[in-house]
């Protein structure tokens, strides 16, 4: 049993940054047992084994090794996402054929397949973890047709349309139709419009194609999670899974809340950061508590609940000797000699899941450390190391930026260009961290307000696109002021 009581939390979400072993991508991070470490690392290897072992000649998994039909899309893409998120390399032949069978069998993840939400967006997640590189462009069409087919109840239904008809932005907020005109017949909700099961492995997906692979959520599409999730959360902190108010909340569909409320307060106020989160929010305050409590129960014979437990922990960054040491010291127990968790691939997926701490990878900036774990800036001087720089900016440490800021100097006038360009970005942290640049590393006036309407902000933006154009082929580094003049 895990017991979440003596948690004296903060509610804020950290940038972890994670050392990588070559030829083993599991976290360096250790627990404070090294028996117990031990033990998790020999039934990540057992449990490893065991998805090998299950794997079909055609490079498929199933979920008890003999359902047929689509749903095995899903289930290769869970087995890909666990074994990648569990140390095994992109040139493993298990990969690669999984990855293989994933291409000459796209529909699975296509359009009104019966299970195509939770196989396009495992298909995402497996994809960004194994390679977002390599996979950018395949993981942006599957992001595309995820976003595409959210429903007008602002929630995921299992099949992707990608054209569920909505309200426009100019639609919305005008007056209803006057008497004597046909009205939109009232959509029924819960069932019929989706579910936060579903809804939640759809906005995984993006979190990871637009933190990882350098995809763009629609703005409009996070407003409407994070505006869903707290219009519905229940009297007792919780989420249920019909999204409807009135019932109790569970532990599954708790997490499933308030792991995407966060991730679509941090998907609209900056997608390189996983953003602080506010002590004063409600919503996240009584979403925790309230997992808090559901968690108290026994729930390892759902091994769905194991992986929701280790996204809130992972995401919240909880004190692992509260939820992952106990966690993981139970399901090393309950391993079967095989290997495997109940016999199932599908089960043993998502215990590899928790004791890999998969979630980590997805709110961790790339390249973000060195090898003994201290942060390292990137050299602005090599080929396409500007914007990285930025992005790395952004994410950076508050209290050590100023150690690293005259860095950009290196660049030359190319860097006040980036600074330029990023105030247009649609992310107002981005722009932000854009204008703080400018001001503090180029001898000159500016007007602009980061925060400020779109309209105004493109009034306040032209002056300084014109000083750009104007000036900025002469600009020069004054290493001496640590300023371009």
């Amino acid at each position: 049993m895990v017991s979440m009581r003596p948690l004296g939390l903060l509610l804020i979400l950290v940038w972890v940054a994670l050392p990588v072993r070559a030829g083993d991508d599991r976290p360096e991070r250790r627990v404070s047992d090294p028996k117990l470490q031990a033990s998790i690392n020999r039934a990540i290897d057992r449990g490893v084994a065991y998805l090998k072992s299950q794997q079909e000649e055609n490079g498929a998994w199933h979920y008890y090794g003999g359902s047929k039909g689509d749903t095995s899309g899903g289930m290769t893409a869970l087995a890909l996402y666990a074994l990648s998120a569990s140390g095994v390399g992109y040139n493993a032949p298990a990969i690669q054929r999984g990855l293989e069978w994933t291409r000459r069998n796209p529909k699975p993840f296509g359009l009104q397949a019966s299970h195509g939400t939770y196989s396009a967006s495992l298909l995402v997640m497996a994809l960004t973890r194994i390679s977002a590189r390599i996979h950018r462009e395949r993981i942006f069409d599957l992001a595309d047709r995820i976003a595409a087919s959210q429903y007008s109840s602002n929630m995921w239904s299992y099949r992707l349309t990608g054209n569920v008809p909505d309200r426009s932005p100019e639609e919305e907020g005008k007056a209803p139709p006057k008497r004597g005109t046909k009205r939109r017949k009232k959509e029924r909700p819960s069932q019929l419009q989706g579910d936060n099961s579903n809804s939640q492995f759809a906005i995984l997906a993006m979190w990871a194609a637009q933190n990882l692979a350098g995809w763009e959520t629609p703005e409009r599409t996070w407003r409407r999670v994070r505006g869903f999730y707290r219009k519905t959360q229940n009297q007792d902190g919780g989420w249920s899974y019909s999204g409807g108010l009135g019932m109790g909340g569970s532990l599954t569909m708790t997490a499933a809340g308030l792991v995407s409320h966060i991730y679509a307060d941090a998907g609209l106020h900056g997608g390189y950061v996983a953003l602080p989160l506010a002590r004063g929010d409600p919503v996240a305050q009584e979403g925790l508590e309230a997992f808090r409590r559901l968690v108290q129960s026994d729930f390892y014979n759902n091994y769905y609940a194991v992986y929701s437990v280790e996204r809130v922990g992972t995401v919240l960054d909880l004190p692992e000797r509260e939820w992952y040491e106990p966690g993981a010291r139970e399901l090393v127990r309950r391993q079967a000699d095989d290997g495997s968790w109940q016999i199932s691939t599908y089960s043993t997926c998502l215990a590899l899941l928790f004791l890999s701490r998969a979630t980590r990878s997805t709110i961790t900036p790339r390249d973000a450390s060195t090898t003994d774990g201290s942060e390292r800036f990137p050299d602005v001087t090599q080929d396409g190391q500007l914007t990285r720089a930025f992005d790395f900016y952004v994410a950076f440490n508050p209290r050590r930026r100023a150690e690293v800021i005259r860095d950009f100097g290196k660049a030359g006038p190319a860097a006040v260009g980036l600074f330029v360009e990023k105030l247009s970005d649609r992310r107002e942290l981005v722009r932000s961290t854009a204008f703080e640049l400018l001001t503090g590393l180029v001898d000159h006036a500016f007007f602009f307000d980061p925060a400020a309407a779109l309209h105004q902000r493109e009034v306040m933006l032209a002056p300084i696109q014109r000083y750009w154009k104007r000036e900025g082929g002469r600009l020069a580094w004054d290493p001496r002021t640590g300023r371009f003049r």
